[in-house]
């Protein structure tokens, strides 16, 4: 028969009045805590019950922490953090709204209590990385909420980690970019020495997709200067941000995409189809003037159907494109069309 709450000492002796034990409950999310028996009938029993109160105590204070936290109470947050037996590792409202706060300091983040996240960053015996059943940290949920200053107080602590990802693979970075808050992204990419620019989501995508993908054009050349951004990263269908660049029909982005380098117009995606192909298809006109003009693309580079971009062009009835195209010459600069 398994019990949901078992007393054992170091020595794995019977449990004795004054002595310290540990104390292992599955209400604690795998945590455990020493505490002091106050007092003993010699019994299993016995035992069983005492440290059933004593388990209810415990998840009744972080009940109330996380409450408080949640709501900025900042004087009885800080009553509740001088309770000795007090485990802020406790997870009692797992998935407790639609974002999923599990503990104070996520709770605390996600409503944007300052007062309260100081207080919580500081401790000790707080993990500013545990994570919830959505795999989002601390500093994923006060990225959510797009508060800087709650956002500077998690990653300003030593133990936080900014390249943990989430169950779909999004990185607090990712968050920032998709939320287009180019003050976040810049705190994130300054703040944190060894921050990942490059983490991808479980479809591949990249923080520069994403950023291209909504059109985030001051966050794209935010990216852009950070050192070891990859250009050439490929989401699962082998598309690099130009790529979406070129689909979307973006040129002031893919200007400055090609501004950075201009080998990524060679690229090809699993169909086998450059940028070039991808912007000729969708009859973006602007953005395979930008391609043509960078050089370097090859006007008869065939995908993988054997389909150059003016196939796909003319296939599509952009015959403007097909004409930009027709009219390219060797060396890959576009001809001006007729009046």
């Amino acid at each position: 028969m398994t019990y949901p709450l078992v007393l054992r000492s170091v020595a794995d002796g019977r449990p004795s009045l004054g002595k310290k034990y540990w104390a292992r409950s599955p209400y604690w999310h795998g945590g455990k805590r020493n505490v002091t028996i106050e007092c003993c009938f010699g019994t299993f029993v016995s035992d069983y019950f005492l440290l059933l109160k004593v388990s209810a105590r415990l998840r009744k204070l972080s009940q109330k922490l996380f409450e408080a936290s949640k709501g900025g109470n900042v004087e009885e947050v800080d009553r509740l953090l001088n309770v000795p037996e007090l485990d802020l590792s406790l997870t009692e409202r797992k998935n407790a709204d639609s974002n999923g706060p599990a503990t104070a300091l996520m709770a605390a983040a996600l409503e944007g209590r300052l007062e309260v996240v100081k207080l919580l960053r500081v401790r000790d015996d707080i993990d500013v990385n545990q994570e919830n059943s959505f795999g989002h940290t601390a500093l994923h949920l006060a990225v959510r909420s797009d508060d800087l200053d709650v956002a500077k107080e998690v990653v300003s602590c030593p133990r936080a980690d900014a390249n943990t990802q989430d169950l779909s693979g999004a990185s607090p970075l990712g968050e920032a970019v998709k939320n287009g808050s180019s003050a976040m992204v810049d705190l994130l990419l300054s703040s944190v020495a060894d921050i990942d620019p490059n983490l991808s989501d479980a479809c591949g995508n990249s923080p520069l997709h994403y950023a291209v993908s909504y059109g985030h054009v001051e966050i794209v050349e935010r990216l852009l200067r950070h050192d070891g951004v990859d250009m050439g990263a490929q989401e699962e269908n082998g598309q690099t941000p130009l790529h979406v660049a070129a689909s979307l029909g973006l040129d002031v982005i893919a200007g400055l995409l090609l501004g950075r380098s201009q080998a990524e117009a060679q690229v090809t995606d699993r169909a086998g189809n450059t940028p070039l192909h991808v912007a000729s298809g969708r009859g973006h006109d602007l953005v395979v003037d930008r391609l043509l003009a960078a050089g370097g693309c090859d006007v008869y580079k065939t995908n993988g159907q054997g389909e150059t971009a003016a196939d796909l062009a003319r296939e599509a009835g952009h015959e403007s494109v097909v004409i930009k195209l027709l009219c390219d010459n060797d060396e890959g600069n576009a001809m001006p069309l007729p009046e």
